[in-house]
């Protein structure tokens, strides 16, 4: 399966039993919720590499880019999709969007905050926008993998990780 810039994993994306509208494949069947076009209920990946529809990028994420805006914007947009609850608020660093990574549990913070504590390890990856939408940070870690999710990202050029939080 093709390696993406922007996705680290295919295995994180949503797959779907139903076959591929588009070329009746049941192989690598994408959840067809999170495409531009409407009314479509599973995309294999190789019909969306041959561009037979497109995940949809809202307006304000594409204006962050800066530099080779369409060539970047079209790659992102023929990416599998992350499992958005709310709406995509896909990252972006360094005038580039950020390679989706996968999910953070409380787990996850655990074991890769080392000796920092897990609570201040989550906080640094979140932005300050971020941070101020969340009522109470050990409710929200508590809550992840339930009513809660964690995207994290990485940044292409610089590695920095950025925590996206959405709740049901």
């Amino acid at each position: 399966m093709k390696k993406y810039k922007y996705y680290e994993n295919i295995k994180n994306a949503v797959f779907t039993e139903q076959p591929c509208q588009f070329c009746g494949s049941q192989n690598d069947c994408l959840e067809g919720v999170y495409l531009e076009r409407k009314n479509i209920d599973s995309v294999c990946a190789q019909c969306l590499e041959k561009e037979k529809t497109s995940v949809y990028i809202p307006e304000d994420i594409q204006q962050k880019i800066k530099k080779n805006k369409d060539e970047k914007i079209k790659e992102l947009s023929l990416t599998p999709p992350v499992a958005w609850i709310q709406c995509n608020e896909w990252p972006v660093c360094c005038d580039d969007f950020m390679k989706y990574v996968g999910e953070l549990e409380k787990s996850d913070l655990i074991e890769q905050s080392s000796d920092e504590e897990y609570i201040d390890y989550f906080k640094n990856m979140l932005s300050d926008e971020m941070l101020a939408r969340i009522d109470d940070i050990e409710c929200m870690i508590e809550d992840l993998g339930y009513d809660s999710v964690a995207y994290t990202f990485k940044c292409l050029c610089c590695g920095k990780t950025t925590v996206i939080c959405q709740d049901y």
